[in-house]
């Protein structure tokens, strides 16, 4: 396998993301409903996880890399819905209570916590990728769902 550090520079990654926030007024609202109707990628991840919540189990779910929590919206109300995001990313998003801030390296859960875990939009920035999905492994329970 290819060294991808000679290919890509982690270390530099300038991580600005657009914001994808319904937002709480009418203007907020109508730039989300155009963002996501053109942006194919994003319509697309979407569908995809809608089309495949059916096979979530349990009610326990982990979003790596939650960042403002747009995914949360669509777990079901009935799971115990768990965003993780590494310290470096809050001057980006809003600050909400619920998310667990942690190095980026160990998961801060004990083993096997987790029936389900969410990493959408998240390798491509992480240098360690390899760690960073051991520890899914890690903290998902036996026959977990990612």
């Amino acid at each position: 396998m290819r060294n991808l550090n000679k290919i890509f520079d982690y270390q530099n990654e300038t991580f600005k993301p657009f914001l994808i926030d319904s937002g709480s007024n009418f203007f907020r609202k109508l730039i989300f409903f155009f963002r996501i109707l053109i942006d194919t990628p994003h319509r697309t991840i979407i569908n995809s996880l809608k089309k495949n919540l059916k096979y979530l189990k349990g009610n326990t779910v982990l979003d790596v890399g939650c960042g403002n929590q747009f995914y949360k919206r669509y777990i079901p109300e009935n799971m115990d819905y768990n965003g993780i995001e590494i310290k470096e990313t809050k001057k980006y998003f809003k600050n909400f209570s619920d998310v667990i801030y942690y190095n980026g390296k160990k998961i801060p859960f004990k083993n096997e916590t987790f029936d389900n875990a969410l990493c959408l939009e998240v390798l491509e920035h992480v240098y360690d990728f390899q760690n960073l999905i051991k520890e899914i492994n890690r903290v998902l329970k036996k026959n977990g769902i990612l």
